[in-house]
């Protein structure tokens, strides 16, 4: 696999925009804050891990009030049914 224009667009593309040279001081100064980037994700991610523990502690609690009232009944097999493992 080669690197480089692939038809004659690509080819007249590079060489019209073969000797433009990008500079753009803006994007030093307009760029967040690492730290403000970190603080962020660490509260992204402590409001996730608190969401999963209120769900885990909401299944367990709808588990342990359902549970009780659950009856089992025992069926009649079938002759022709397979046996359920």
């Amino acid at each position: 696999m080669g690197i480089g224009a692939k038809d004659t667009l690509d080819i007249a593309l590079v060489k019209k925009y073969n000797s433009l040279r990008v500079d753009n001081p803006i994007v030093g100064n307009s760029m967040v804050d690492p730290n403000k980037m970190y603080d962020a994700m660490n509260d992204y991610a402590s409001m996730q891990k608190s969401m999963l523990d209120i769900q885990q502690k909401l299944h367990s609690t709808c588990l342990n009030a359902i549970t009780p009232s659950i009856q089992y009944c025992k069926t009649k097999r079938l002759k022709n049914a397979p046996a359920v493992a």
